[in-house]
């Protein structure tokens, strides 16, 4: 157990014993504008807590699963073009809220998701 006890948890607690993506709740420096080449750079931080770890609200909790592999394909989606730039869409600072993610289609995390994938699903 860390620093925290089970009881002492008031949020979150359903998902305590899942593997969690998490991302920082302050995007990466340049609001989601594209670089130099082109690819826009939308988190400064992605990864995965396994389950009894948990995190403070400097981060957020983008998916929360029984199975690694879910987060794992999570973290696939999340490096997408399509995913950064409907990211992007709702970034009007450096913070990522719960409402940034928006117009991000909620996917079955079966499929590791790529950008060919996406773009077969969406017509595009």
């Amino acid at each position: 157990e860390g620093p925290f006890k089970r009881k002492d948890v008031t949020t979150g607690v359903d998902m305590i014993d899942l593997w969690k993506v998490i991302t920082s709740y302050v995007g990466y420096d340049h609001a989601g504008s594209p670089g130099k080449d082109g690819r826009r750079r939308v988190f400064s931080k992605i990864d995965i807590l396994p389950p009894k770890i948990i995190c403070t609200e400097t981060y957020l909790v983008v998916g929360a699963y029984k199975k690694e592999a879910h987060a794992k394909n999570l973290i696939s989606y999340m490096k997408t073009r399509l995913f950064r730039f409907l990211v992007a869409q709702f970034m009007y600072s450096h913070h990522i809220t719960k409402d940034s993610y928006l117009f991000v289609p909620l996917l079955e995390m079966d499929t590791k998701w790529s950008d060919e994938l996406l773009y077969e699903r969406y017509g595009l």
